[in-house]
């Protein structure tokens, strides 16, 4: 086994992160880390006997953000894992709820 794949195994069950047969839902920005992470889990699905769920929200918040969705969906697919998708628009409700960015993406990601 890769020794990053061994560490997050290892880390995983000392915390209990993960137990075995569990569904685990893993939210995908589509960044490097997070793709990262779904490629860490997809490869421990296995061996924990994981079932795999992709999130992904668009916060319509970046130029790219729906080519981020498609990379996230498209990946999603390729592996054989469920993924749901939304789009919610983050600019208009921090301003007319009076919020920062930062805070209407949490609240509208945590309401997904």
């Amino acid at each position: 086994m890769d020794p990053l794949l061994e560490q997050v195994q290892l880390i995983s069950q000392d915390y209990q992160m993960l137990e075995r047969g569990h569904t685990v839902l893993v939210a995908v920005s589509g960044g490097a880390d997070s793709m990262a992470l779904l490629h860490m889990l997809w490869q421990l699905r296995e061996p924990l006997a994981l079932q795999l769920c992709v999130a992904h929200l668009n916060h319509q918040m970046r130029p790219n953000a729906t080519d981020d969705a498609r990379f996230v969906e498209t990946t999603a697919r390729h592996l054989g894992i469920l993924c749901i998708c939304d789009t919610r628009d983050v600019p208009t409700y921090h301003r007319q709820h009076k919020l920062s960015p930062e805070d209407a993406a949490r609240r509208l990601r945590y309401a997904f």
